[in-house]
């Protein structure tokens, strides 16, 4: 059979994925995603990749990931360190990618700072080199809280009883007792992670397709898929696609120490807080000066108001400087800590397999 490792398959689960038959896949690279096992099992087929980037989704599938490392079917798993610290003893195994440690050390990942399984997966495929690849089954679309879900506190939810839910391609995706994340917490989520994601995905040397016209993920172009599959021919979609803007804070600054660069830094962020005060506190002088006149008075109240206004200005500056520090203090020793604890982990599983080379 033979083997195209040029192109990457992106399996994702929404409902255009429904007829598609993964086995004719199977002489490509594939990656499946999150509860899409269930369904592998009915048909017996398995990825090539395994990803499931969701932190909540991960510890509530706990168990039956672990099935999945322990059958040796597929041959990578990109998880969280997280679900990667629960797995214990199975997470010794080096086709297990840390995505954390990948995220923080890597341009092309945390450049895009909104994650989803599907969006940094692809960046995943680029960053392993994959020349074209193809999204099966993103849609874009999502009902956000389906009937026979519970709230269990922020914004997870918990499937109570069996229930359709209408942002799958099989039904039996969810069962009893799944926990999981509200798709958009905030509105355009996954539209936008997708969007920070195309942005970065022209750094690399890659192409990527989607093969539902019908996507609300616009970014890529679009093509039919079965010409690809059954000659490798691109048939593209006459549909528009819409261009990839940067993230907005795709790459923060590092705070300075320096005083000057600092308040450089403080106006250049917060200049609209500092004019809207100062232009309601000029027409308020201009108010008085043509009520009363210019007088004494009106001088020592403006002099006081322009101290006060300084004094603000003064906290303000302290405030932010003060916790943009301590928040990228804290990003900085996460990254540090995440990327020293899967340095412990690659030990480990080069000690265990040396040990066993030995005993061999």
């Amino acid at each position: 059979m033979k083997t195209y490792t040029d192109i990457l398959f992106i399996i994702g689960n929404g409902p255009s994925l429904k007829g598609v038959d993964l086995k004719a896949l199977s002489e490509h690279h594939t990656l499946g995603m999150n509860a899409a096992y269930r369904y592998w099992r009915e048909i017996d087929w398995r990825p090539t990749y395994y990803a499931c980037l969701d932190e909540v989704v991960g510890l509530s599938h706990q168990d039956e990931i672990a099935s999945l490392i322990k059958e040796r079917r597929i041959e990578k798993f990109l998880l969280r360190s997280n679900l990667i610290e629960a797995l214990g003893e199975v997470a010794l195994d080096q086709r297990i990618i840390n995505f954390d440690a990948l995220y923080y050390g890597n341009i092309g990942f945390n450049a895009a700072p909104t994650i989803t399984t599907g969006s940094h997966t692809t960046l995943w495929g680029a960053l392993l080199g994959y020349k074209k690849i193809v999204l099966l089954g993103i849609d874009g679309r999502y009902q956000e809280i389906v009937d026979g879900a519970e709230r269990r506190g922020g914004i997870v939810l918990e499937l109570t009883h069996e229930t359709k839910n209408p942002n799958y391609f099989f039904e039996g995706y969810q069962a009893p007792g799944d926990r999981y994340c509200i798709p958009n917490p905030r509105p355009g989520l996954h539209i936008g992670a997708w969007r920070e994601a195309a942005h970065n995905l022209k750094n690399f040397d890659c192409t990527v397709y989607n093969a539902n016209k019908n996507s609300e993920v616009r970014y890529f172009p679009f093509i039919e898929l079965q010409p690809w599959l059954a000659a490798g021919e691109i048939v593209l979609q006459p549909e528009a696609t819409l261009e990839a803007t940067p993230h907005l804070n795709a790459e923060p600054s590092e705070p300075s120490l320096d005083r000057r660069s600092r308040i450089n830094h403080f106006l250049q962020s917060q200049w609209r807080w500092c004019l809207i005060p100062l232009m309601f506190m000029g027409a308020l002088g201009i108010v008085i000066a043509a009520v009363r006149g210019i007088s004494l008075d009106t001088i020592v109240w403006a002099t006081f108001a322009a101290i006060l206004y300084g004094v603000i200005l003064l906290l303000l500056f302290q405030r932010y400087t003060l916790a943009q520090v301590a928040i990228n203090s804290a990003r900085r020793i996460s990254a540090l800590e995440e990327q020293e604890r899967e340095r412990q982990r690659q030990t480990i599983i080069t000690m265990r397999d040396e040990i066993r080379n030995t005993i061999d």
